[in-house]
């Protein structure tokens, strides 16, 4: 009886060891993801949100709906928070809180989508520049003209 004890309270330590170590690891790997700190502008949150929506090849419109969980039309701090996790990056409810607080029309701190994919599609062109005019032999002049200023 006192062998099966130890058997079994060897089994349980065991479990529990290799627990702890998977929650380690874990803590590890989350450490090492891209990180949106909690003192970033809005400019550097909504950038990291685009350089992670990017990394995953998703357009800026995928954002709002990742981040809108209870699909009610707007995100909140703690949806964009989980979405970004989602996505491999940090960032804190917190943060994401007050950014959406910062650009919401309501006191409830809820971004609607729209707004948020208008954000994200600003962001990535101040992080990219414009989108670039593709030009073919058979433009004319003047497109070319445009295109160079």
């Amino acid at each position: 009886l006192e062998a099966r004890e130890a058997a079994l309270r060897a089994q349980q330590d065991a479990e529990a060891d290799e627990a702890r170590r998977r929650q380690q690891e874990e803590e590890a790997r989350r450490r090492a993801r891209p990180t949106v700190g909690d003192d970033a502008s809005d400019e550097e949150v909504l950038a990291g949100i685009v350089r992670a929506l990017e990394a995953q090849g998703r357009p800026m419109s995928d954002g709002a709906v990742l981040m809108d969980k209870e699909a009610r039309g707007s995100v909140d701090g703690a949806g964009m928070s989980q979405a970004m996790d989602q996505l491999g990056w940090n960032l804190s409810a917190g943060r994401a809180a007050r950014l959406c607080a910062a650009h919401a029309p309501d006191p409830h701190a809820r971004l609607p989508n729209p707004d948020l994919t208008r954000l994200l599609e600003a962001a990535q062109v101040a992080l990219k520049g414009p989108p670039r005019t593709k030009l073919d032999d058979a433009c004319s002049d003047d497109a070319i003209f445009r295109a160079l200023v």
